[in-house]
């Protein structure tokens, strides 16, 4: 819990740092230093190890950030998250970042978990249906998961739409099971 406390504050910060129209270029960095930091385990041995000397840590981070050319808001970001050694928690950082910014724009992910790959065009539908009942600006995560047989299960917030074949056939078991 301390964990997601910390990232909120941190990704609060920034939204306070950075101008409002340049938060979806500041998410793509974020994102994009992420990406590096949780593929390259090497890199992320080096951050996070107590052994590497913060001045030794600084001097590669800054090799990194010259390469990538991110705005010198986020390098600043960066660099304080390295001394305040911070960077393991920069996902949870993300993650809140991304949320201050859906709450800006009345924004919200929808999590869409269906039994059969769909089209565009279904996957179009069924988020203008959910934007329409939640009435929210909608950006859906798809994942397919064959185990809930037919249909789907969608999650906007924390409220959960399950249209599964799934679900259905468990409610009918635990009907049959009570007035057994």
């Amino acid at each position: 819990m301390e964990k997601i406390v910390i990232a909120e504050r941190y990704a609060e910060a920034l939204s306070h740092v950075v101008e409002q129209k340049q938060w979806d270029k500041v998410l793509n960095e974020l994102e994009t230093f992420e990406t590096l930091f949780l593929e390259i385990d090497d890199l992320r041995e080096y951050f996070v190890s107590p052994i590497v000397p913060e001045d030794e840590k600084a001097k590669v981070l800054d090799k990194i950030l010259k390469k990538v050319r991110f705005i010198p808001e986020v390098d600043s970001f960066f660099h304080i998250l390295l001394q305040k050694d911070r960077l393991v928690i920069l996902p949870e950082i993300i993650k809140t970042f991304r949320e201050i910014i859906q709450d800006a724009q009345n924004m919200e992910t929808a999590i869409i978990r269906c039994a059969v790959e769909m089209t565009e065009e279904e996957i179009v539908n069924i988020v203008k249906k959910l934007s329409e009942m939640t009435d929210r600006t909608l950006r859906a995560e798809i994942s397919h998961e064959p185990e809930l047989l037919c249909g789907l299960v969608a999650q906007v917030g924390h409220v959960i739409y399950d249209m599964s074949l799934k679900s259905k056939l468990k409610k009918i078991e635990r009907t049959l099971h009570k007035n057994l």
